[in-house]
Order: structure tokens, then C-alpha cells, then sequence
């Protein structure tokens, strides 16, 4: 079901390039509005010296230093700029995640006027959910505190660096588990705004708990997949980047393309994720 559910996303994917196209463009516009300043700070204070060759290569931590300690005003300036960034951008992908959605679990080619009516449809309604999920989320947060309390019962207040550092590993382990059962629950609890016509906030958020409690093995393992995907892309992309270090503008031009073929990648495995997971739900709710 679950193999079955990924190809069918997949091609849907494929099926709906302009949509793709929306998402990646998103991210450029984006990204570009904290790059843009951050580059030209940086610009200002290396200019032609050799400090700027070195910036083409690996990163410099003392060439770090020193703007921070130079240029920390303008720096700071720009940590503000981030998180308004950030917080606009993930407001425009919850707004876009009604209308992929809507596109999602249908078959037929992309039609603008469909996308952009399910977007302000369902945007009201995914934020009241994502409200909703933050006690969830709140309450999930609350397993690493249960490390601390094996480590304690077991080892006392003074176990050892080594017992110290492995429950370090697995508290970490368990804040990615707890975002990863929380994406569940908010990624489900939209899809089933979609699908179903129930526009009560507290009826949808029950109505994803008994879903995800119903069918939490082949959600989770589809949730696993697509992060395994996500590190996979990763890989591939890291060393090939590290690669291109020269101080050459041909280089830094074959790096600026590798770097947006990535960002590309990962606008698609966003609308991937969206579909593979419409089309698991659907499967599941003609099984069931």
C-alpha cells in the first residue's frame, strides 16, 4: 500500500510541474530577501582581499570572528530580518497546503482557479488546527524529561560522562521523535479537512488523533521514508558542494546552480509529501 501510495504520488507530482515551479519560486524570493543583505554586509567589509578568496573555499571561522566583531551591528540587524522571514514563509506554505492539497486528491492538470480557491478556503481552518496541536506538541516534548528521569532513578545525579553523553544522544533522538509525531498529527489533520466538510476545529483534530491511532504503523513508516529521502538528498548534495571551492567565477556559478537544483529538490519533496501522504489516506479510507 505504502509502495503503491509513493509511485502515485510521484506521478502526480510530475503531473503538476507549475505547481512545483510555485513552490520553488517561493523559496528563491525568500531565501533571496535574507542572502542578498547577508552578502552584501559581507561584501562591504571583505571586498577584493584575499579573506573574500578564501569565502569561495570552506567555511573560515576566523574570517567569522572578525566580522562579527567588525560588522556585528549589521549582523544583527539581519537576525530579525531571519525570523520574519521565516515566520511570513511558513505562513505562505501553510496558505499554498490547501490548494496542493485539493490538487493532491484529485487526477486531473493543475487549474489555477481550483489552487488558489482551496488556498483561501482552508488557510483559516489550518491555522486554528495548528493551534490546536500545540498542546500535542507541548505534551510530546515531554519525553525527554522521562530520559532524565530513567538516567536519575537508575544512575543518580552524578552518572558518569559516558552515561551523560548517551542519554544526551537518545533526549536528542526523542525531540526528533516528538516533531515527527506532531508532523503527524498536523499533516493528517489537514488532509482530513480536505476531505472531509466538517469545519469544526475540535472535531477535526479528534478525527486525526483516531486516524493516526487506527493507522499509525504505515503512517510512520511513510513519515520515515520521506525523511530517509530528505537525508538522502542531503548526501548527495554536501560533498558535491564541498567540492566546489575554487575561486573562479565559473565555479561559484556551477555552485549557485547545484545549490538551486537542491532547493528545487526540495520544493518537490515538499508537494511529494503532500501527495504521498493524500494518496496513503485515501487508500486507507477505501480499506477501511
Amino acid at each position: 500500500m505504502i509502495t503503491s501510495a509513493l509511485r502515485s504520488a510521484l506521478a502526480r507530482l510530475f503531473s503538476l510541474k507549475r505547481l512545483w515551479f510555485l513552490y520553488y519560486l517561493s523559496g528563491l524570493v525568500f531565501a533571496a530577501v535574507v542572502a542578498l543583505p547577508a552578502a552584501w554586509i559581507v561584501n562591504s567589509y571583505a571586498g577584493r582581499t584575499l579573506a573574500a578568496e578564501r569565502l569561495s573555499g570552506f567555511m573560515d571561522v576566523t574570517f567569522l570572528i572578525e566580522l562579527f566583531r567588525y560588522r556585528g551591528s549589521a549582523l544583527s540587524a539581519l537576525f530579525p530580518l531571519l525570523m520574519m522571514t521565516t515566520f511570513f514563509f511558513s505562513l505562505v506554505m501553510l496558505f499554498f497546503s490547501g490548494g496542493a492539497l485539493k490538487l493532491m486528491a484529485g487526477d486531473h492538470p493543475y487549474r489555477p482557479r481550483e489552487f488558489w480557491d482551496a488556498c483561501s478556503r482552508y488557510f483559516g481552518r489550518f491555522v486554528l488546527l495548528f493551534v490546536c496541536s500545540l498542546p500535542l506538541l507541548a505534551l510530546l516534548f515531554l519525553l525527554p524529561a522521562l530520559a532524565d528521569l530513567v538516567r536519575r532513578l537508575f544512575w543518580g545525579k552524578d552518572p558518569g560522562d559516558n552515561i551523560t553523553y548517551w542519554f544526551g544522544v537518545i533526549k536528542m533522538g526523542l525531540r526528533y521523535l516528538a516533531l515527527l509525531l506532531w508532523a503527524l498529527f498536523f499533516d493528517y489533520s489537514r488532509i482530513l479537512a480536505v476531505q472531509k466538510r466538517e469545519k469544526r476545529t475540535h472535531r477535526l483534530a479528534l478525527a486525526a488523533l483516531r486516524f493516526a491511532n487506527r493507522h499509525f504503523g504505515r503512517l510512520f513508516i511513510l513519515a520515515l521514508l520521506l525523511t530517509v529521502i530528505s537525508l538522502l538528498g542531503l548526501l548527495v548534495y554536501n560533498p558535491v558542494a564541498d567540492l566546489l571551492h575554487a575561486p573562479s567565477a565559473m565555479t561559484i556559478a556551477v555552485l549557485f546552480l547545484w545549490q538551486q537544483l537542491y532547493m528545487f529538490f526540495r520544493a518537490g519533496l515538499r508537494l511529494f509529501s503532500h501527495s504521498s501522504q493524500m494518496k496513503l489516506s485515501q487508500a486507507l479510507a477505501r480499506d477501511y
